[in-house]
């Protein structure tokens, strides 16, 4: 009687589990999974100007949980053309440490909507990261205009981009 019992009380505490699980699941799904984002951005480098046009492509990747944020929506993103970033520079020094531009476009929780990322594209410090990679370890750095100027020659001129889900 004792085991039918703690085996009612388990399949309850299971039930209760699950169906929290799949409420949770549910309340953090937004009801737009995939959206893509067609954008141009005008830059010049030594003195050559450049026009790039693609799409930003996003979609929903489940949920997520950690101390810091608690349970958060996950979200990818990649480019119509192939890969994930928009490389303006690429070059090695003798060294071997490997060096690229890439322009920061927003994270892709931003294009969708997501609440969580409605302000973050606004304090990035800038839109453009110098990535540094070298035999044992990598370094992502902002750079400003006058540096990206003054030190790559590279300056962009616009950037136009679809908006964000609202």
């Amino acid at each position: 009687m004792k085991k039918k019992k703690l085996l009612i009380v388990i399949g309850i505490v299971f039930l209760i589990v699950c169906a929290g699980l799949g409420a949770v699941l549910l309340y953090f799904k937004p009801q737009v999974t995939h959206g893509e984002f067609s954008f141009t951005l005008n830059y010049e480098i030594n003195g050559e100007e450049k026009v790039l046009e693609d799409t930003i492509i996003c979609d929903y990747d489940g949920i997520d949980i950690d101390e810091g944020r608690g349970i958060f929506r996950k979200w990818k993103a990649a480019l119509g053309k192939g890969g994930s970033q928009i490389v303006l520079w690429k070059d090695e020094d003798d060294n071997g440490v490997k060096q690229e531009i890439y322009y920061n476009y927003a994270p892709p929780g931003y294009y969708m909507g997501d609440p969580e990322y409605s302000e973050r594209n606004k304090y990035n410090a800038s839109d453009v990261v110098l990535k540094k990679t070298y035999p044992d370890s990598t370094e992502e750095l902002f750079v400003d205009e006058e540096e990206l100027l003054d030190e790559y020659h590279i300056k962009i001129i616009s950037w136009d981009c679809e908006q964000p889900i609202k």
